[in-house]
């Protein structure tokens, strides 16, 4: 009997696994072809990247339950994770909660990251949308992707345009007070990633570095928690690795000891951030002004900050190879020639900031002006909202 009982259950096995290799493909029911309203387009986006998935299952699969952790999504531009990337999280959350129920998502992290079958990922960005051969103007598109945990291969995508005209662009968590904007290596291949067509390699520097990377997202949670020391211990746990020194971590440990009143601890860590961005080329620190002016934002805490990072950031220049460009920018409002000479006074304001502490600089610092051509946001709403278009900004360059 135990006999019949094995070829039986081989046979149905046999059977689902044939089946699995025809299995009803189903389409999604959303049109993702035009702008939609930020909730409906964040519904379709979890439902095209959720059908595609099941899709891509075996009869076997389906049975049992897919686990799927979130790498929260990113603005393209500043690589940070905003309020706005917190809203798709919890689209994403229950759209698979309502039409998915064999689908567990949760935010990744060290402890799932190692578990789990598959993770999402996807970026914010504003661009030129197009239908047909038309151009229809300037919107929000919001991409993603799911990888395979496996394989590294992509196994869905998809974009949504957002008929939004405003987003929340405020930062969360460790990202909100970050001396810098940490775009480096690994969050290019984020968002490559996040664009790369289905049954590609993911990007493969992304990839490799995903352990790492949940160590610093679990992180970012238990500081937005308010839990430093749980968040300090993760930190250091991503700096042993060696793809873990890189800048998120030094950004997230200068901000913990400022929270903990450890200033020496504080400039230390900001001082090995300074040390990365200048192996990656990358100085993007945030020194922000006040509209229509040369002088920094009226922040008391925020100008003490620009004292320190502007000291560290001489000292560590002075004694490298590297040259730095400082290029002054400004928001769109008032006219072109307005903004090229204001964008040009604060960098110029910046480069006398550091001479007064590096006189050493003055053949490796040059200033100017970028007027509003190189805008972030855009908006010209002179508010919170492109702040991050009236700023000064490091390029570093070869003294050569």
């Amino acid at each position: 009997m135990h006999k019949v009982f094995s070829k039986g259950a081989s046979a149905v096995l046999l059977m689902l696994l044939t089946l699995g290799g025809c299995a009803t493909t189903v389409e999604p029911t959303m049109n993702t072809r035009y702008p939609l309203e930020f909730n409906v387009a964040m519904k379709a986006l979890a439902e095209q990247l959720f059908t595609q998935v099941r899709n891509n299952q075996n009869v076997l699969t389906r049975i049992g339950n897919t686990t799927l952790v979130v790498d929260p999504f990113i603005d393209a531009n500043t690589a940070e994770v905003t309020e706005t990337s917190r809203e798709i999280e919890q689209e994403v959350y229950a759209e698979a909660k309502r039409a998915f129920p064999n689908f567990a998502v949760e935010r990744m992290n060290a402890n799932n990251i190692g578990k789990a079958n598959y993770v999402i990922g996807g970026i914010i960005r504003l661009d030129d949308y197009q239908s047909g051969a038309k151009t229809g103007g300037r919107f929000y598109r919001v991409s993603a992707s799911v990888t395979d945990l496996k394989t590294g291969v992509v196994i869905a995508n998809t974009d949504v345009w957002v008929a939004n005209k405003a987003l929340k662009h405020a930062a969360v968590g460790t990202y909100q007070e970050s001396p810098m904007y940490l775009k480096d290596r690994r969050t290019e291949g984020y968002i490559t990633t996040a664009v790369t067509a289905a049954g590609n390699k993911a990007d493969q520097e992304y990839f490799a570095s995903l352990p790492t990377a949940a160590l610093l997202v679990e992180a970012d949670k238990a500081y937005e928690d308010k839990r430093l020391k749980d968040a300090e211990s993760l930190l250091k746990m991503a700096e042993t690795r060696p793809d873990g020194k890189v800048m998120k971590t030094y950004a997230a440990l200068y901000l913990i000891y400022r929270k903990l009143n450890q200033p020496a601890e504080a400039e230390k860590m900001f001082a090995r951030l300074v040390d990365v961005g200048l192996e990656n080329k990358n100085i993007s620190t945030r020194l922000l002004f006040s509209v229509n002016s040369t002088d920094f934002v009226s922040d008391s805490d925020l100008r003490e900050q620009y004292s320190l990072w502007l000291r560290q950031i001489g000292r560590k220049v002075a004694s490298s190879n590297s040259c730095l460009h400082i290029v002054g920018h400004s928001s769109r409002t008032g006219a072109e020639r307005y903004n090229d000479s204001l964008s040009r006074q604060r960098a110029e304001a910046v480069q006398s900031a550091m001479l007064r502490n590096h006189a050493e600089l003055a053949n490796k610092v040059k200033a100017d002006g970028r007027g509003f051509r190189d805008n972030i946001i855009g908006s010209g709403s002179d508010d919170a909202q492109d702040a991050i278009d009236r700023r000064v900004e490091f390029t570093v360059v070869s003294c050569k």
